[in-house]
């Protein structure tokens, strides 16, 4: 059983948990193709495998005006040669031909423009160049508000394939408030009591407890199921 996120472009039922995940186009239509239910299942599909997989979508945290994790990064000078640049995320490549002259502003709007063709757009994150001024920086912006985007902005690299004056630095991605409650999800897995593992992406900061809506609630389920 999968615990996550799902975006409104999916038709699932959020605390539910109904037919297993079939493959990737039910996992797409089902969660979103952005959502972390969707990142979820490929993680886990890395390895191919036969096993039956079930989802159960999550709602995103709904109080004290969450936001989504954002991450910049900024182009300097214009290419003095033709080169590639590489885009990598969860062991994906996107190649973007750089030709001589192309100023930091045209880089930066090849690279924004990739979320639009990666993974059929299916990332886990959208990305925009600045307004006047910035035009030559690019803010990926996570795809679900909360504070677990960040770990999804921590994995862009963004690199040259070889010297071509130009540069791209990288900021530290800033990370936003908002935690999920996966109180009635645990109770949903709890009355089925079909599942033998079940995998968790919330994270707690603090000691885990039997009642801090997230990973300390689910091992005390675990253990009082044993």
């Amino acid at each position: 059983l999968l615990y996550g996120n799902k975006t409104s472009a999916g038709s699932e039922t959020e605390n539910e948990i109904t037919t297993p995940i079939l493959d990737r186009a039910d996992c797409i239509a089902r969660f979103g193709a952005r959502s972390e239910m969707r990142w979820l299942w490929e993680a886990f599909m890395a390895i191919p495998q036969q096993v039956t997989i079930y989802g159960c979508a999550v709602p995103v945290p709904s109080s004290g005006s969450p936001t989504a994790a954002t991450r910049a990064f900024t182009f300097a000078t214009a290419a003095s040669a033709s080169t590639n640049i590489f885009v990598e995320w969860a062991g994906r490549q996107y190649v973007i031909a750089v030709a001589s002259g192309d100023t930091a502003i045209t880089q930066a709007a090849a690279v924004a423009a990739i979320t639009d063709d990666w993974e059929e757009g299916g990332v886990p994150f959208t990305a925009a160049v600045g307004g006047s001024g910035s035009e030559h920086i690019v803010t990926f912006t996570a795809s679900h508000v909360g504070d677990r985007g960040k770990h999804f902005l921590d994995g862009i690299r963004i690199r040259y394939e070889t010297f071509a004056a130009s540069t791209v630095s990288a900021a530290a991605t800033t990370a936003r408030t908002g935690s999920d409650d996966f109180t009635s999800a645990y109770a949903k897995a709890d009355a089925k009591g079909l599942f033998y593992y079940q995998v968790n992406p919330k994270f707690s900061t603090t000691a885990p407890t039997a009642t801090d809506n997230g990973g300390g609630e689910g091992i005390a389920l675990a253990v009082e199921r044993a």
